[in-house]
């Protein structure tokens, strides 16, 4: 009750002086007919209709394309960066790969390919199964969309934490144009980004895109042994086409093929981090050495940006992806639209987790991941009354293997004259069909009520076996290659005396499946007093469906690894205001979240371990854009979230313990700002430019241990340019200060007292040169 008293509060002390003034200011005079200023509205389809942002009952941040290229946006890390309330981490350098997306502190850190996320990501409203896949397509975008809270209810499934979703820059009939643009910087970096539209007659266009990336690195291996010496590196490269067909007004066909690539590269940047217990104390921390008394300083790698690391480092991921979405115009009012596409990934990774030059722990995974969907709706518009409804069906199968070859040498190894694997696959499958629909009706005027309801099923089954052997011959080779390492996984699973860990429907029955209907709903009341000031109050019922622990699971039950869907009841109270002539904006909300079994992940040795937990949450977030004098923009945002989650068990210390903790990747304050002045020069427009970010401490898991505490984080940007009508000249330095603090760090104190850390990126400079025709 504490919680929701502070929480209606802070919404009067938000809302109460921005509607005052609001409806009290005094209009400024108009300005000349040829001059732009004020704030531009963005269009965006959070309900899947296209509305004016400021006219949106949800906490949505958005950008548009012009937008994201002059704050650099080019990928969903980029994004975060702009956004409060939500925190977007990457296992490795390189995108494309595993990333884990929280939004308002709910999101899922397991980083098994298996597992959905709880924070969603589209593209054209497609949806990605892994939040990695759309690093793939942010390229050539038309806007982004940031929308905090459930969304599941006309967006689609799983989205209890909310969703990103990228809108791409459709063919046009208005001429041929194009634009290309190179970006060149420190440590071997090139990047690449263009598109040509051509209108090829009255009823078909085409549009093509692509982008690359190319970087060196910037973390040196002093390691003799190893097969790499640049960590960090990039190697990337997407492209998209598109045909947009419309034979009619109100018809329309559109077509779209797009690829990407990632790698092979060396994209790991990670480094050793020493992780123990401490006696008598419960939890992990971070001690001296590891248990071959090693730490990066004797290894020869106390300088932030050296490694000695013997075990290889090498990241690979493919995309190809097609999507059909017809649209039709049924007059009256009524809009029908209908979308079906397929992806398919494949990726691996190999990677040497100890970060020492003892082949102590050693991993691979290799995943293929298939999906397809198709949905149909219909918006039908009467003015007073707006009514969505639709069907969706999703199936994919997915299947990854991996080998962990640990103490894998002579000096190392605990067994003798013997080595120590263990290997798995894991094969799932995934069919899904929802109904869903949504109604909008005006009260009055200035009233609107919103009630919509989404039923989703969900035939999920598992094939899983772990097999883990202490036989394998003392003189087999390190695998460094991810050929070698599915050999070794194929060995492993032949040794004579393999300990097997099952978890499929042969063996387990209904313990290996997951069928269950799920049901997202929402409930909201709209007050618009002024055409300037919106203020919602809204209930939103989240469900994610269930699933299985997967992955290392050597040893743990069957009847342990599956978790149940958990369920989000939301409440939120915001508002939304344009002030002084449009030249001032400021949106703002305050939510409350009662979780009902949330799916925590922990990470227990080498075990991603989920379980079922309810949570609270609460906080809010403001963002505040300005545009004061011609010329001038400002932005200023900030989020505040309070999280704790019930009764974890922490095993992990020399005293376990069961405590409320607070949830992983979910720092309490995220905050960013931007100031951008352009001025009239040379028949053109000279700009500067600068941008800060930061955040305080946050967990890696739900353990809460010490030993993965990741402290604040203040980040500042730079850029300066020229541009004009057919061409822009612009330098940058990303992370001025050039800080270094850790903004990741894994505990694997179970294998020698390992453990990982990620440091931020260092200072970059660079400059791109872009020519628009």
């Amino acid at each position: 009750m504490k919680a929701i008293y502070r929480t209606a509060v802070a919404a009067l002390a938000l809302t109460s002086p921005v509607a005052a003034l609001a409806q009290s200011e005094a209009q400024p005079p108009a300005p000349p007919q040829n001059e732009q200023v004020g704030i531009q509205d963005i269009v965006v389809t959070a309900n899947r209709r296209e509305e004016k942002l400021q006219n949106v009952g949800a906490s949505i941040s958005a950008m548009s394309g012009d937008q994201m290229r002059e704050l650099g946006v080019t990928t969903a890390l980029d994004v975060a960066n702009f956004t409060p309330n939500i925190e977007i981490v990457r296992s490795y350098a390189s995108p494309g790969f595993n990333t884990q997306i929280t939004i308002r502190g709910v999101g899922q850190p397991d980083f098994q390919d298996t597992t959905e996320a709880t924070a969603t990501a589209y593209v054209d409203e497609f949806y990605m199964i892994g939040a990695g896949q759309a690093d793939f397509l942010s390229f050539d975008i038309a806007r982004t969309e940031v929308a905090r809270g459930p969304q599941g209810t006309v967006q689609g499934r799983n989205a209890t934490a909310g969703s990103i979703n990228y809108y791409t820059n459709r063919p046009t009939f208005d001429g041929t144009s194009g634009r290309m643009s190179v970006t060149v910087a420190e440590r071997g970096t090139i990047r690449t980004e263009g598109f040509l539209n051509v209108p090829v007659s009255d009823t078909l266009a085409l549009r093509g895109a692509f982008s690359t990336d190319h970087s060196d690195g910037y973390l040196r291996n002093i390691n003799p042994t190893s097969n790499w010496r640049k960590g960090a590196a990039g190697k990337f490269y997407a492209g998209r086409l598109q045909a947009l067909f419309q034979p009619t007004d109100n018809l329309s066909l559109l077509l779209k093929a797009e690829i990407g690539k990632m790698g092979p590269v060396a994209g790991g940047n990670e480094k050793a981090y020493p992780v123990g217990q401490i006696a008598g104390l419960p939890g992990t921390y971070a001690i001296p050495t590891d248990a071959f008394g090693q730490n990066q300083a004797n290894i020869g790698a106390g300088a932030r940006d050296v490694t000695n690391a013997d075990g290889s480092n090498e990241l690979q991921s493919k995309m190809q992806h097609y999507l059909a979405t017809l649209n039709y115009d049924a007059g009256g009012g009524v809009n029908v639209t209908v979308l079906g596409g397929w992806l398919q990934s494949k990726k691996y990774s190999i990677e040497d987790c100890d970060h020492t030059p003892l082949p102590l722990c050693n991993f691979s995974n290799k995943a293929r991941s298939r999906h397809w969907t198709t949905e149909g709706r219909v918006n039908w518009d009467t003015g007073a009354l707006r009514l969505t409804a639709g069907a969706n069906y999703l199936h994919q199968s997915i299947f990854t293997t991996s080998a962990s070859p640990l103490f894998f040498g002579p000096t190392v190894t605990p067994f003798g004259n013997t080595l120590y694997g263990q290997a798995f696959r894991d094969g799932q499958k995934l069919s899904s069909y929802a109904f869903f629909g949504q109604a909008e009706y005006d009260l009055t005027p200035q009233l609107t009520a919103i009630a919509g309801i989404r039923y989703t099923h969900d035939n999920k089954r598992l094939d899983s076996v772990n097999a883990a052997t202490t036989s394998l011959p003392i003189d087999t080779p390190l695998p460094m290659s991810i050929g070698a390492y599915e050999a070794l996984r194929e060995q492993i699973f032949a040794s004579p005396d393999a300990v097997f860990t099952r978890l499929t429907v042969a063996d387990n029955g209904n313990l290996a499946r997951f069928r269950k209907g799920l049901v997202n709903a929402n409930l909201q009341l709209n007050y618009k007093p002024t055409d300037d000031l919106l203020v919602y109050l809204s209930y939103k019922r989240g469900q994610k469906s269930g699933g299985f622990i997967t992955g290392n699971v050597t040893g743990t039950a069957p009847e342990l690894r599956p978790f149940k869907e958990e369920t989000n009841n939301a409440f939120e109270l915001g508002v939304k205001s344009d002030l002084l002539g449009k030249t001032l904006r400021v949106n703002g909300a305050v939510f409350y979240y009662d979780y009902q079994n949330m799916q925590n992940t922990s990470l227990i040795g080498i075990t991603n371990v989920i379980t079922n937990n309810d949570a609270k949450i609460w906080g809010g977030e403001v963002e505040v854009t300005a545009t004061p004098t011609r010329g001038l923009s400002l932005s200023v945002s900030g989020g505040y979230v309070h999280t704790r989650v019930q009764d974890i068990f922490n095993p992990t210390g020399a005293v376990a313990i069961l405590s409320d903790n607070r949830l992983p990747l979910a720092p309490r304050l995220t905050g960013n700002a931007r100031i951008r002045y352009e001025w009239d020069q040379f028949d053109g427009k000279l700009f500067v430019q600068g941008a800060a970010r930061g955040r305080t401490w946050m967990y890696r898991d739900s353990l809460n241990n010490p030993s993965t505490k990741i402290p604040g984080l203040f980040v500042a940007d730079a850029q300066a340019g020229y541009t004009t009508d057919n061409w822009s000249l612009s330098f940058y330095v990303d992370n001025v200060f050039n800080t270094r603090r850790a903004i990741n760090l894994f505990d694997i104190s179970s294998v020698a007292n390992s453990g990982e850390v990620v440091y931020q990126m260092p200072r970059w400079f660079g400059g791109t040169f872009s020519v628009n025709f």
